[in-house]
């Protein structure tokens, strides 16, 4: 059923498998993908959202265990806390992220 869905859609246009479209793809792939993660700067200035620094520690490990080569740890400017946190945070040892921002 869900083959018939999608032949449907993609004969609509609404959908493409690039996959078949060997033109679409890049003649090389690149060796490294670096990735950058804005979850505490935008995911944490959500209302309600907030986190201890032991939470944000957590998460920024996380990260740096899927290889994510970018953390931007937060925003100092904000608070004194949150200055605290973000010192901290740097002062960390990361594997893969070596320059938490």
């Amino acid at each position: 059923m869900r083959k018939t869905i999608f032949k449907k859609l993609e004969t609509q246009g609404l959908i493409a498998n690039y996959n078949r479209l060997r033109k679409n793809l890049p003649p090389k792939l690149p060796e490294r993908v670096y990735m950058v993660d804005e979850t505490f700067r935008e995911g944490i200035k959500a209302p309600t959202v907030f986190l201890t620094y032991v939470e944000k520690l957590k998460l920024a490990k996380m990260m740096d265990e899927t290889g994510i080569a970018v953390i931007n740890v937060g925003f100092p400017g904000l608070s004194e806390d949150e200055k605290r946190s973000v010192k901290r945070i740097v002062n960390e040892t990361f594997e893969k992220a070596p320059n938490p921002a």
